[in-house]
């Protein structure tokens, strides 16, 4: 329902394959439509029974299109969202009862201790630093009040193994051509390599405080 634009703030940098990707504009229907409904349906069924009542305040951190900000406004929350994508935001402006903006999960334009619930159910993923990972962490917890909720969805490391085996998406030398071209008619062209859960994690500690230099006044 309406867009924050206040800050000026442009978007986060993205890997360029992601950002190519979701400038595509496909990914608000992924979940809609096909197996991907499943995932919608797992997601609802699992923070339907982890929130609080509404009416509460619920951060989306990286929520896309507003898929999941769709139905939590539904339920009686109020969502606002934030994305990396200008054209996520755009969807999600308009729908009732959200609020987007264009924003960073590492550096959230958020008050400490000003939201009851924030989910993380988009950025791990994308971001394959364990640091970045930390520091988006860190944030969805500054800014969700004391005793609040932070939901977060990952990837394990071998998920594009099994994915890969499961569509027929292989590219080895000895298959060549045709596995490629296989791989552009079974929906494989979704952005490659970003997993986190690719590197060895290291002994990274949280941080303990939040930057003054990040902290909205």
């Amino acid at each position: 329902m309406e867009t924050d634009h206040a800050a000026g703030a442009a978007a986060p940098a993205l890997a360029e394959e992601i950002a190519e990707y979701y400038e595509r504009d496909q990914e608000d229907g992924r979940l809609r439509s096909g197996a991907g409904r499943l995932e919608l349906w797992r997601t609802q069924d699992v923070l339907r029974r982890l929130l609080p009542p509404a009416p509460a305040d619920i951060l989306d951190v990286g929520g896309g299109s507003g898929v999941h900000a769709q139905w939590l406004a539904a339920d009686g929350y109020a969502v606002e969202l934030v994305d990396p994508v200008p054209l996520h935001v755009e969807h999600a402006a308009r729908l009732p009862g959200v609020s987007a903006r264009v924003g960073d999960a590492r550096a959230l334009a958020v008050p400490d201790a000003s939201v009851d619930v924030a989910l993380l159910l988009g950025p791990l993923y994308h971001l394959p630093e364990r640091e970045d990972r930390i520091r988006a962490l860190a944030e969805a917890r500054w800014v969700v009040r004391p005793g609040g909720l932070v939901v977060a969805a990952t990837i394990n490391r071998y998920a594009a193994l099994h994915d890969n085996l499961s569509t027929g998406c292989t590219s080895t030398p000895s298959t060549g051509r045709r596995s490629r071209q296989r791989s552009a008619t079974a929906g494989c062209d979704r952005p490659a390599g970003r997993s986190p859960c690719s590197r060895r994690p290291t002994s990274t500690t949280p941080p303990t405080s939040r930057p003054s230099s990040r902290t909205p006044a």
